[in-house]
């Protein structure tokens, strides 16, 4: 039986704006890599294993399940929460905030206030210990404002597949970083 290879849902495209990241050499390798284990780190703490495997073998049905493509892709839902429309945006609106935060943090050296640095760029200046601290909290507790709303997509929508646990009923495990936590 061949083994079927599920793809990330964030590439390196994706990492554009002020999530931007400049690769060197190898690195896209090493960034695909990454990625493979903080998304699954990532959506396994909301989802929990056995809803996150259902989501990733759902995706690779021949006809895929529209709750399995609005929770890829996103959907405009009515919340049980707050009893309004709001616009959950999808895995990669999910995700790349938490990816560019476990990046900054793991390739420090090669990050500079205009973005990742370019060894060719003669204005790179490098950020110091606490601006490398800012910058990677700043897209942590970004990610942190998408999980909620990715859970209250999740209630909302009421998922359920075969009885298996629809999410964990939990708030990730590090919550938002307040300027009071940086020193």
């Amino acid at each position: 039986m061949a083994v079927t290879l599920i793809p990330n849902f964030v590439e390196d495209t994706d990492m554009i704006g002020r999530y931007r990241i400049y690769f060197q050499n190898n690195e896209i390798t090493v960034f695909n890599n990454s990625v493979t284990d903080w998304e699954y780190e990532a959506l396994t703490d909301l989802f929990g294993d056995e809803f996150y495997n259902a989501f990733r073998v759902g995706l690779l049905e021949p006809v895929i399940e529209q709750k399995w493509l609005d929770l890829r892709d996103g959907k405009t839902y009515n919340s049980c929460t707050c009893f309004e429309d709001r616009n959950y945006r999808g895995m990669v609106n999910l995700l790349v905030p938490y990816i560019f935060s476990k990046w900054v943090l793991r390739n420090q050296n090669f990050v500079t206030i205009t973005g990742s640095k370019s060894f060719e760029n003669e204005n790179a200046r490098d950020l110091n210990e606490k601006e490398l601290k800012q910058l990677s909290w700043s897209a942590w507790n970004e990610f942190i404002e998408r999980y909620r709303l990715a859970y209250d997509f999740l209630i909302s929508e009421d998922y359920e597949t075969d009885g298996i646990c629809i999410i964990n009923k939990k708030l990730p495990k590090k919550g938002l970083v307040t300027k009071t936590n940086i020193s």
